[in-house]
């Protein structure tokens, strides 16, 4: 069955595209364009955001500590989180060839692996600061 692109969606991932590089969470997003689209509601941007990201229309950068973040940046890249205030951005990295080649050979007694996330922790410039103050 073909997945329908509703005009709700394209105004999120337009929305979505607007915030590029900041990594907002679904209620981010909502919050964002609410003034302007009034009438949608946070239950469409939830389920919609959530269906781009099953599409492969957006990344979903799942935070163990808080709310699922998104990214319009499809390419395989990684994230890292602030521990402090959950910021999310990109992490430009080159694992080390033994690292992927592991990850490629990888077993799982009864699964059948067919991805990984990695996500880095530290500490956000901001957080880092108001630590050190």
């Amino acid at each position: 069955m073909a997945q329908r692109n509703t005009v709700q969606q394209k105004i999120i991932a337009g929305q979505l595209a607007k915030l590029h590089g900041s990594h907002p969470t679904a209620d981010e997003v909502y919050q964002s364009m609410k003034d302007e689209y009034p009438s949608i509601s946070r239950a469409t941007v939830y389920r919609n955001l959530n269906k781009m990201s099953d599409n492969g229309q957006a990344l979903k950068v799942r935070v163990s500590s808080g709310a699922d973040h998104f990214d319009d940046t499809l390419r395989p890249h990684y994230h890292v989180v602030c521990a402090k205030c959950d910021r999310v951005d990109d992490v430009e990295v080159d694992l080390p060839s033994n690292v992927t080649e592991s990850l490629d050979k990888a077993t799982a007694p009864g699964f059948t692996i067919t991805g990984y996330e990695l996500l880095f922790c530290g500490l956000c410039s901001a957080c880092a600061q108001e630590r050190q103050e």
